[in-house]
């Protein structure tokens, strides 16, 4: 219903553009796994930079979901922050922020976020 008449459309389904990661809540085992447990992620893509004003050739990792029960919700990450960095190395894909949170000697990751054009940084830790 549209302006109080009906209206047919032909849609076509389909996945948005861009890498997307979902981690698992079911015994993660690297760095990665635990500190980002019930969070969803994608890549920054050009639709986003434009709708949300991140500039042309913005990069980073979007948070599409998180967990409220998980240590990043109790960290503060929140839905629709943009991740720039993880342990202090530039991000630009899921794959790069796992690679870099891996790597690091511990169970905590030190991210640089960007929330409504304000950064500052999330230190999630799973101890």
């Amino acid at each position: 219903m549209r302006d109080g008449f009906e209206r047919q459309q032909s849609v076509t389904l389909g996945e948005q553009p861009g890498e997307r990661s979902e981690t698992r809540r079911t015994n993660p085992g690297t760095s990665a796994e635990r500190v980002l447990d019930g969070v969803s992620l994608e890549s920054v893509t050009p639709e986003f930079s434009n709708r949300y004003g991140l500039g042309r050739n913005a990069k980073g990792v979007v948070v599409r979901r998180v967990d409220p029960n998980s240590a990043a919700a109790e960290a503060g990450l929140e839905q629709g922050d943009v991740i720039l960095e993880a342990n202090r190395q530039p991000v630009a894909t899921v794959d790069q922020l796992n690679r870099y949170i891996n790597e690091a000697t511990s169970d905590a990751a030190l991210l640089l976020v960007i929330r409504e054009g304000r950064t500052r940084y999330v230190v999630i830790s799973t101890k």
